[in-house]
């Protein structure tokens, strides 16, 4: 075996060697993302829990929830605490969906975690009467996204419904 041999022997293991390097780098960054996920995903949970707890230990907010889920009550019809509690719940939830939406938006969570991450509450005619209040709050394109995904809030409270 002469030295060009050896030479030749030494790139094709060298060659092997970054390649299963590469493999194994490529492997390891999709289990860090699919772990980023798993970590985003833990965290909307996490912030639902807590917000569902608060509101639960809350009396005002009870009362005041009662009457927009079982009685339709629109903003304005509940007592003044009773409108603040229920106002600081869909701002606070508000805000956690914007930042899922925004995680989607950059691929950080996958498509589907935008429909995962939406809720019934949107739909009640005190969120649709809340919301032209609320509106500037938010980034222009999670206020588009509000409004076509929930059939235009501001357009039914327009509408007197």
């Amino acid at each position: 075996m002469n030295w060009t041999m050896l030479g030749a022997v030494g790139e094709i293991a060298g060659a092997v060697i970054v390649a299963v390097s590469l493999i194994y780098l490529g492997r390891q960054i999709h289990l860090s993302n699919r772990m980023a996920q798993a970590e985003a995903y833990r965290t909307f949970a996490e912030k639902n829990a807590d917000l569902s707890l608060t509101c639960a230990a809350n009396p005002v907010f009870r009362s005041g929830w009662l009457k927009v889920t079982n009685a339709g009550a629109l903003y304005g019809d509940l007592e003044p605490e009773e409108n603040l509690a229920v106002t600081l719940m869909y701002d606070a939830a508000l805000q956690m969906y914007q930042q899922g939406v925004r995680e989607v938006e950059l691929g950080i969570l996958p498509r589907a975690a935008r429909d995962e991450l939406s809720c019934a509450v949107y739909d009640l005619p005190y969120f649709k009467s809340l919301w032209p209040i609320m509106r500037g709050m938010y980034s222009g394109a999670f206020e588009d996204f509000i409004e076509a995904r929930y059939a235009g809030a501001e357009k039914e409270v327009a509408k007197g419904t």
